[in-house]
């Protein structure tokens, strides 16, 4: 269906207002500050920005592979020389935090660009309209607007993705398609890039590749043959190569870090995820769990019913879709860590499908198109509210924040209070405590046996976070790691220690709470539930 030009901009104009609404709230949650000056409260941002600067000194670790490049940590330095330029203008605590703010409006930005490619996709696909359902779909997905105010390279990378699907879908409805190979080039440049700032990106080749493929439709060894043979496809090859030299040219500087970081990712994804344990296999944790995390439950059935139509049609335009979600949904469900943000590259496309899926429903028969029109937009509205849900915690005063003046309020002075951390440099989920108290830090790792709380002295109380207690609660003595299955055993029901106080999130707006919706660990990072044990009855002495 086609608008108007200036109707249709207009409209998508409103769309990334909306999107910007949604993507700014959370910008500033918790940045270093006076109690914590040397961390923000996301496990990830600080270290990046000093490894980002580490690599800009020529000091190379491994880690800066980890991803499989480093352009990554280029952009991370791009962040901090504009933080420098714009420190009065920012107002951070120190050069951390402003460059923290810089980097997370340029996620939020990345966020926005990936909209607009979408939209452009979905235009030349299927039209018009759909242009305009596709933005508002990838808008509205929470997982996309959430993360879009943390900084990772997961925004980037999904607008590299949504760039690569708006090229494919030009050169797709493209009149004459084999008149010049730039188009391959400038998409093998696009590629490299995704190359070099995280290898599983690569297999969004697949895309450009679908589209030479839509073209020649091979049925014969010939035909196949001129495929391989095509300057096109060797344009696209050299592209990619090029431009992955140029976005890391340290990964051929330095070839054996860049295999150590690989490496150090290789044991990440191949060690053991709490969270993913007893919770089916991969293609059931990725394809329904955390996608569905990442779109909301009714944009995910309707991306389902999307997917669905798209296989029983097999259009060039659903076949070029479903060669991004596929390929790239198989090979997330054999990683070990389950999380929202790797689900991330897969919404453009599956935003483009929701949108085909009103723009093609029989054309021919009014009806179905107006049902699927209105089961469509219906879903999109109702998907505001856990949006606003989310972006009211982000908002509200982070709970580590709130813990500490609670302590002062009903804490006995110099009391001791033990907290837990499971590996060396946890700072992330434990909350500044008041001077009024004695802290002690327990780790939960090496040569440590948390049976030993029991009889420890003098703690009196122990403060665990819900990265500690979830799963320790859900798997109980079956917990791979041996200290918090030890822990569970202590903590137990009737054991020495009891629960005398909550610090619960709620993601709730207007009288719903989706806090069941959003499980993954990319939410209860910005705002981790705790809970306050007492030895005995020793709390009656206390508060």
């Amino acid at each position: 269906m086609r608008l108007r030009r200036s109707r249709y901009f207009l409209l998508l104009a409103l769309i990334v207002v909306v999107a910007l609404y949604f993507r700014t709230g959370g910008l500033f949650w918790g940045l270093p500050n006076g109690a914590h000056p040397d961390f923000s409260y996301h496990p990830d941002e600080a270290f990046h920005v000093v490894w980002a600067a580490w690599l800009e000194q020529g000091q190379i670790i491994a880690r800066h592979f980890m991803f499989g490049g480093t352009l990554y940590y280029s952009v991370l330095n791009g962040y901090r020389h504009l933080a420098e330029i714009f420190s009065s203008q920012l107002g951070g605590e120190n050069v951390l935090a402003n460059t923290l703010m810089v980097g997370r409006m340029g996620s939020a930005l990345f966020s926005i660009t990936a909209i607009l490619m979408t939209a452009g996709a979905a235009r030349l696909l299927y039209g018009d309209v759909a242009g305009l359902v596709a933005a508002a779909a990838l808008a509205l997905f929470p997982g996309h607007a959430f993360l879009a105010q943390n900084l990772r390279p997961d925004e980037l990378g999904t607008a590299l993705v949504a760039l690569t699907l708006y090229l494919s879908a030009r050169r797709l409805t493209e009149q004459n398609s084999e008149a010049t190979a730039w188009p391959e080039f400038i998409s093998g440049l696009v590629l490299g890039a995704m190359l070099a700032l995280r290898f599983p990106l690569a297999i969004f080749g697949f895309v450009p590749l679908s589209v030479l493929w839509l073209q020649y439709r091979p049925a014969s060894l010939p035909a196949f043959r001129a495929l391989l043979f095509d300057r096109r496809l060797w344009m696209l090859v050299f592209a990619v190569l090029l431009a992955y030299l140029v976005c890391s040219p340290y990964s051929l500087i330095y070839p054996k870090s860049l295999q150590e970081g690989l490496q150090v990712q290789w044991h990440y994804q191949s060690g053991i995820f709490e969270d993913a344990i007893g919770r089916g296999p991969g293609l059931f944790q990725y394809g329904v769990l955390m996608l569905a995390e990442a779109m909301g439950w009714p944009l995910y059935v309707l991306a389902v019913a999307a997917v669905a139509c798209a296989l029983w049609r097999r259009k060039s335009a659903d076949l070029l879709l479903l060669a991004a979600v596929f390929p790239y949904l198989v090979l997330t469900s054999n990683a070990s860590w389950v999380v929202v943000r790797y689900t991330l590259p897969l919404l453009p496309p599956l935003a483009i499908l929701i949108a085909g899926l009103p723009a093609d429903a029989s054309a021919e028969r009014s009806r179905p198109r107006q049902f699927a029109g209105l089961a469509t937009a219906a879903t999109l509205a109702f998907t505001l509210l856990p949006d606003f849900a989310l972006r009211q915690v982000l908002v509200a005063p982070n709970i580590r924040d709130q813990v500490g003046p609670w302590m002062a309020d009903h804490v006995a002075h110099g009391t001791t209070i033990v907290s837990f951390e499971q590996y060396g440099g946890d700072v992330f989920f434990r909350p500044p405590l008041p001077n009024t108290v004695n802290e002690l830090v327990f780790p939960l790792q090496g040569d440590l046996d948390p049976a030993e709380l029991a009889s420890a002295q003098p703690a009196a109380l122990l403060l665990l976070s819900e990265e500690v207690y979830g799963n320790m609660e859900r798997l109980g003595g079956k917990h791979p790691k041996p200290h918090i299955a030890q822990l569970a055993q202590v903590l137990r029901p009737g054991g020495p220690f009891r629960i005398v106080h909550r610090f619960q999130p709620q993601i709730r707006f207007l009288g719903f709470d989706f806090s069941s919706w959003f499980r993954s660990q990319d939410y209860r990072i910005v705002d981790p539930g705790f809970r306050l044990y007492a030895r005995g009855n020793s709390w009656s002495r206390l508060d």
